[in-house]
């Protein structure tokens, strides 16, 4: 019979602790790039119910989560980013903004007409994730601009905080026109 004193078994129940705790931070970091994007359903501020699992199989999506520490949808980077990738046939683009209030930026947008601008396809319509979950799951910085681009398939193809300008970055465009062909 073996006898175990308390010390090594701490150190084991530690070690299996360590080991859980390195399995969780992967999983995390596999929902960040490279892993199943999470499914969201939101509601955009036309009132259209969407879900990412809507596109799968037919886009590829472009999200642009923001909050309203960020500076919501009036950040000039964001802008940058609506503007650049609109909508197309083979690229879906959403901008989830992370806030309970109806930011001023969004009510104009709501007052707008947001109908097809020739040759651009359609606008980028807000949607409001007003409990938080979608920026959650997706690790969105509460302060920056997070850009997260999901393949057809539902992959995470692409994550950044505080991405560059978009003229400078040339990872997401390598990396829409990868997925995109």
């Amino acid at each position: 019979m073996r006898i175990i004193c308390w010390r090594d078994m701490m150190g084991r129940r530690g070690a299996v602790v360590a080991a859980m705790a390195l399995l969780a931070a992967l999983v995390a970091c596999a929902g960040a790039q490279g892993g199943q994007a999470p499914d969201f359903a939101l509601t955009n501020i036309k009132g259209d119910h969407i879900s990412l699992a809507d596109y799968r199989g037919q886009k590829a999506v472009l999200l642009l989560l923001t909050s309203s520490e960020a500076g919501g949808g009036q950040d000039p980077l964001l802008q940058e980013y609506m503007t650049r990738y609109q909508p197309t046939e083979k690229l879906e683009t959403m901008m989830i903004g992370n806030y309970s209030a109806l930011p001023e930026e969004v009510r104009q947008y709501k007052e707008k007409d947001t109908a097809e601008r020739p040759g651009t396809g359609t606008a980028v319509i807000p949607m409001m994730d007003t409990d938080g979950s979608v920026s959650r799951a997706y690790r969105a910085s509460p302060d920056r601009v997070t850009l997260v681009l999901v393949d057809r398939e539902g992959q995470i193809r692409l994550r950044q905080e505080a991405p560059p300008p978009v003229e400078d970055n040339r990872e997401l465009s390598n990396r829409i026109a990868e997925i995109t062909k």
